[in-house]
């Protein structure tokens, strides 16, 4: 079977398109998974980690609006309204992700509107923190009032002991001073109990109203009894001041008992720590299992990605190196079976027109378009070798004719100047040789033609031949177009495949934008976290100073922070696990701008092919000048020949002419002899 020049080259630049054909598929594919991965870590395992936390957070944040609520700060309850619209936009967008029918979901939605609802009705709508703070600036001026009227009456109690002190008559001082001094004392005291009565109500005990009025009636009756014992026109308006502020005192009081009920608070205090345990601790050991669950999901998806990463990276040195290794075997390929035969079939044909007819000609024995350009030469050369040689023959015939044609000159000129009777003898003795001659003269002009003619039958087969060669340096030539086509398909392909690599270098970096983003997203959890944790101390010192009241806002507070513990380490891991991502991305981007690098210099090898055998073209095409300048020399030959051949004829028409010539001659010396015998015979006789 004949394989040919294009068969050898196109099949295997038909593996090196197969292979770039695989390799970017193989890229394809690979790039697909990365991507897949990819998507993976950003639309399903960061936004569940996030929405999760999220989610923990805002109920954090509802649990802290409630306590916050109850100490006072009534705007909370918009904080926890918002803050439950941001969990149900969280707990919707979770649904989205992994499911509306996920059990984990359903529980959270029904337990979270149980919780909104409980807020609502048991602190909410049942304890108004702004009576409670009416009710405290009330209590503070009343504050004031009473110890206003204490000091009026440390006063009047100070001048009664030192009246006492000075006073002569011991009546007086036993039935008016010391009782005016015990009565003081106890309305000090009672004052004191008013006061005291009216901060432990607004501390939450529900027993100050009963003591408040009882020391106001104590207060009321020392009152009473102080005014009727001392007379004193001064001490009478102190006292007169005395009971203005008490009265002051007592219905400033009662309004307070009135406007403010600390058994709401304390209930409401209460139904937080049963939401606390009931409700909340559901919704966060919920909360934390789906947050685990997605922060575990995230790292393997990120672990999914790594790996993607690392084999896009390997695969990608492996398909280069193949390529690699293909083309330099097809180069090679390439040189051994084409460029250097080409090359050493150049030389032989340039030394064969500059006329080395012993030049030797190898691999005459190949079975491609090469081997029958070869034959083709070989066939030229040995008919260059026969023409020389007939060539040569034919001037050796010419010079030996023209030899024997000076020499018969020559004898008959010697002859002629001998006597007449010489000259008559010897023209009858020439005329014979000269009719030997002719004759020979006649054979050797047939002689040259047959061989001129067999010169022309050789060099017509010679310049066919020639034809022979210069149609295979056509069909050569074409060969080679159609390798530089391609050649020229295979560095478009390389340069598709190059044009690849660019893409996926820039989805690597949209990749690393992606995670950088993820980053900023985490650096936000983050802050949340550290503001839930800074809440949290709040709330604990907040806690403290409400003593026994702020324990369960204690242990709250606690939970918030263990909570917001767990969620910064949760964040940092996540953060880590980014970073780890980003070196891999960061690696595989040096490594894709490594490989376009390879695939470029693929290209240029490709080019340099091209252009090779761009120039195998143009050396062909001069080939093809050599032989059709061999058909010329060949065709002049022909022309040499038939001109030879036509001078033979002319040789033999005059040979013919001569023989005649000589035979008339012979008649007229025998004719002249016959007169010069009869003339001698009549010189004789006379």
């Amino acid at each position: 079977m004949k394989v040919t020049v294009g068969k050898k080259i196109g099949i295997p630049l038909a593996g090196l398109l197969m292979l770039v054909g695989a390799v970017t598929a193989g890229v394809q594919v690979i790039n697909s998974q990365v991507s897949n991965s990819a998507s993976e870590v950003k639309d399903v395992a960061v936004p569940t980690a996030i929405l999760t936390l999220s989610m923990l957070d805002r109920l954090n944040s509802m649990n802290s609006s409630l306590l916050e609520y109850v100490s006072g700060e009534e705007g909370k309850r918009a904080t926890f309204s918002s803050s439950f619209d941001a969990f149900q936009n969280h707990l919707s967008g979770y649904r989205q992700i992994v499911g509306t029918d996920d059990p984990g979901t359903l529980l959270l939605d029904t337990t979270i509107a149980t919780y909104r609802d409980r807020a609502i009705v048991e602190v909410f709508d049942h304890f108004d923190p702004a009576s409670e703070r009416s009710a405290q600036m009330a209590a503070t001026t009343l504050t004031e009032t009473g110890l206003e009227m204490e000091k009026i009456l440390d006063n009047l109690k100070t001048k009664e002991i030192s009246g006492a002190a000075f006073a002569m008559d011991l009546d007086n001082v036993l039935n008016e001073r010391l009782p005016s001094i015990q009565y003081y004392l106890e309305m000090v005291d009672e004052g004191g109990d008013l006061i005291s009565s009216l901060n432990a109500h607004m501390r939450g005990d529900v027993k100050a109203a009963e003591d408040f009025e009882k020391y106001s009636k104590t207060f009321k009756g020392f009152l009473g009894l102080i005014a009727m014992l001392d007379t004193d026109k001064k001490v009478q308006e102190q006292l007169a001041k005395v009971e203005t502020l008490y009265a002051t005192l007592d219905e400033g009081g009662r309004q307070i008992f009135q406007l403010y009920n600390p058994e709401l608070k304390l209930q409401a205090i209460s139904s937080i720590d049963q939401m606390q345990q009931e409700l909340v601790s559901v919704l966060q050991s919920e909360i934390q299992t789906l947050s685990e669950q997605a922060i575990a999901n995230e790292r393997q998806a990120l672990s999914a990605l790594q790996d993607n990463i690392a084999l896009s990276r390997n695969a990608l040195w492996g398909f280069l190196a193949l390529a690699l290794a293909t083309g330099t075997g097809i180069s090679l390929l390439v040189n051994r079976n084409v460029t250097n035969p080409l090359k050493a079939l150049n030389r032989v044909m340039g030394r064969l027109s500059q006329g080395d007819l012993q030049v030797d000609i190898q691999d005459s024995g190949r079975s491609d378009e090469i081997g029958d350009m070869i034959r083709a030469v070989q066939v030229f050369k040995e008919n260059a070798l026969e023409v020389e040689k007939l060539q040569q023959s034919t001037q050796d015939a010419d010079e030996r004719a023209r030899r024997e044609k000076a020499e018969a000159m020559d004898r008959l000129a010697r002859e002629f100047e001998q006597g007449v009777g010489a000259i008559v003898e010897q023209v009858s003795r020439s005329s014979g040789e000269m009719t030997a001659t002719a004759g020979t003269l006649a054979e050797t002009a047939q002689q040259s033609r047959h061989q001129a003619a067999g010169v022309a039958g050789s060099a017509q087969q010679a310049s066919n031949n020639v034809q022979t060669v210069a149609s295979a340096a056509e069909e050569l030539g074409a060969s080679i177009q159609e390798i530089t086509g391609q050649v020229n398909e295979q560095s478009a392909k390389t340069s598709q495949a190059f044009t690849i690599t660019r893409q996926s270098r820039d989805r690597m970096q949209v990749l690393s934008s992606k995670v950088a983003d993820i980053g900023e997203v985490l650096n936000l959890i983050t802050g949340i976290a550290e503001q839930t944790n800074l809440l949290a101390l709040n709330a604990t010192i907040e806690a403290a100073r409400a003593g026994e009241a702020g324990k369960g806002f204690a242990v709250v507070a606690s939970e918030v922070k263990s909570l917001a513990n767990q969620t910064s380490k949760a964040t940092d891991d996540i953060a880590a696990q980014i970073g780890s991502v980003q070196q891999e991305t960061d690696g595989t981007m040096k490594a894709i701008e490594e490989i376009a690098t390879e695939i470029e210099t693929v290209s240029e090898i490709a080019k340099a092919i091209a252009i090779a055998v761009e120039q195998q073209d143009s050396a062909t095409h001069e080939i093809a000048q050599s032989i059709n300048q061999a058909a010329s020399g060949t065709d002049e030959v022909t022309s040499t020949i038939q001109d030879l051949t036509h001078s033979a004829d002319n040789t033999g028409e005059v040979a013919g002419e001569m023989l005649g010539s000589a035979q008339e001659l012979s008649e007229k010396a025998g004719h002249l002899n016959e007169m010069v015998a009869s003339f001698l015979r009549e010189v004789g006789a006379a």
